[in-house]
């Protein structure tokens, strides 16, 4: 990864946004801090190929809390679908939005 991508994805996962997240999963208490361990570029499926994904590992409370424990989160570069939808299909404009959309319906935890 570079430094800038590094920074980028620092400063992405230090968003309340990202941290409210990261605390709903696996029902976590929501003041619970989060921070990030570490990440790395990955390659993962077909349709992600030549696409930029990075691996987040973050840190979700205390260690000595029982809500302590490690996250993985994805991120995936956002573009314009491929597959043409439904006519009448109520899709976001924003292409992270419908992305996130799409991970979110397709969670076991949604």
């Amino acid at each position: 990864m570079s430094d800038d991508e590094k920074r980028e994805i620092d400063l992405l996962f230090a968003t309340e946004e990202v941290r409210q997240l990261a605390t709903s999963l696996r029902h976590r208490k929501d003041h619970a801090r989060t921070e990030m361990l570490d990440a790395a570029y990955w390659v993962k499926g077909c349709n992600s190929l030549g696409r930029l994904r990075f691996a987040v590992l973050l840190g979700v409370g205390k260690r000595s809390d029982e809500d302590g424990a490690l996250c993985l989160m994805d991120i995936k570069e956002a573009v314009p679908e491929t597959v043409p939808c439904y006519a009448k299909a109520n899709m976001p404009v924003d292409h992270a939005v419908r992305v996130v959309t799409g991970a979110r319906h397709l969670s076991a935890s949604a």
